[in-house]
């Protein structure tokens, strides 16, 4: 039995329903979820980016690296990066989280450098890592976090920074 054609035709405006909007946002913010030093329009937006704000990634007096959150007003997007200045050892790994504020202040999206678009967390024997940029046009802030493994062999929170909200432009 063939489909009436005005079923066919309901379902194929349906799909492109969904599909629109989609197009429609990744247009509208060609930089969300890219990396930051990926080359479009002939330049990165590394190159001509800036550091919003700097913390120090701490556990009690200690300072272990630093937390930055980097923007870029061309590309209105804006990413994490961390850097504990000397190599990380074995049983240490690092890693740098930006978050999207949603309702009532909760975080609704969060990219970190193992996202697609960073260059993934830092393991020993590496200082930095960043994550993909996330278009600034939602309040955000980041994180940095230094892990240690325990005597069972997990990974746990030793040390960790965060900056302010910056809100949405």
């Amino acid at each position: 039995m063939k489909p009436k054609p005005l079923f066919a035709l309901l379902a194929v405006l349906t799909l492109l329903s969904f599909a629109a909007p989609a197009q429609a946002a990744e247009a509208a913010d060609p930089y969300n979820g890219q990396s930051p030093y990926k080359v479009i329009n002939g330049r990165s937006c590394n190159s001509d980016g800036s550091i919003h704000d700097t913390e120090e990634i701490v556990r009690g007096d200690s300072v272990y690296g630093i937390i930055q959150f980097r923007w870029n007003l061309r590309c209105n997007t804006a990413w994490a990066f961390v850097n504990f200045g000397t190599k990380l050892s074995a049983g240490e790994a690092g890693n740098a989280l930006i978050r999207r504020a949603g309702p009532n202040g909760s975080h609704a999206l969060a990219f970190s450098c193992d996202t697609a678009g960073g260059n993934k967390h830092v393991q020993a024997g590496q200082t930095t890592c960043y994550t993909p940029m996330m278009s600034r046009k939602y309040s955000m802030w980041v994180e940095g976090y230094l892990y240690h493994k325990n005597s069972a062999g997990a990974w746990v929170t030793h040390a960790f920074g965060t900056t302010r909200w910056v809100p949405g432009s």
